[in-house]
């Protein structure tokens, strides 16, 4: 198997994973401007905020380990 094919599972998980955080933060905004007796678009500006940072430096910390680790030849590692 060639190495596009061994990441696609994991890009796909971590693609779900993003989604679902990113759709989980969107309704917790939603939540926290309408569980205000007078709404206030400061409270979801700042879930939001908080919850893009997060997948933000995720995002960024999960391609710098992408392009750092060496590919490895898993033929050559079996024999030993």
């Amino acid at each position: 198997m060639s190495d596009s094919s061994d990441n696609r599972p994991k890009k796909t998980m971590f693609l779900m994973i993003y989604v679902g955080l990113a759709l989980f933060g969107t309704l917790m905004a939603i939540g926290s401007y309408w569980s205000a007796v007078t709404p206030d678009w400061r409270k979801p500006a700042i879930v939001l905020g908080v919850i893009g940072f997060f997948l933000g430096g995720w995002f960024l910390l999960l391609s710098r380990q992408k392009r750092t680790s060496a590919p490895t030849d898993r033929s050559s590692q079996s024999g030993q």
